[in-house]
């Protein structure tokens, strides 16, 4: 029973998750949903709508340099996602868990930073702070999931290093 009640939590932490990339990636393409001021996305660029409108027009150096950072937020925000989805199926968030709460606060915390990524696409410097941030809560994340599964951890690593075998 316990087993089937993780999984659905892990099926609805999925579903949850899967919400949040979807309005990161929407976010990220198109900003002016927010109807935030002085703020447009990579479909705004005008060699994009250019391009969308039929009247394709070369990028200038310094826009190609935006949409090579944009792809590597987006890259980072897809590659996420599959990451994710593998971890959460292995290892279900508990919810009961202090350790576990942390995690799923930690998921939306970067999945929202993905967002913010896409949507400072044109200023490099800062993309590099929010990447270096990302990778170091990435570290953060793996701690507080084998803090929440350290029981599974210890029996199935140091048990079986020190004797030989899993669990003994």
């Amino acid at each position: 029973m316990a087993t089937s009640n993780n999984r659905q939590q892990g099926s609805d932490t999925i579903d949850l998750i899967d919400i949040v990339f979807t309005a990161m990636v929407t976010i990220g393409l198109t900003p002016e949903v927010l109807q935030v001021q002085h703020i447009t996305g990579m479909l705004s660029e005008p060699w994009v709508k250019a391009a969308l409108e039929g009247k394709p027009i070369a990028p200038t150096a310094p826009e190609f340099l935006d949409l090579g950072v944009f792809l590597v937020g987006l890259l980072t925000l897809l590659l996420s996602w599959f990451g994710i989805h593998a971890s959460l199926r292995a290892n279900p968030i508990r919810y009961n868990s202090v350790w576990g709460m942390l995690r799923f606060v930690l998921d939306v915390m970067l999945v929202l930073l993905y967002g913010v990524i896409l949507v400072f696409f044109r200023q490099l410097q800062t993309v590099l702070f929010l990447l270096a941030l990302v990778y170091t809560l990435y570290v953060v994340w793996d701690l507080f999931k084998t803090f929440e599964y350290r029981d599974e951890y210890w029996n199935l690593t140091l048990r079986g290093a020190l004797y030989g075998r899993e669990g003994t």
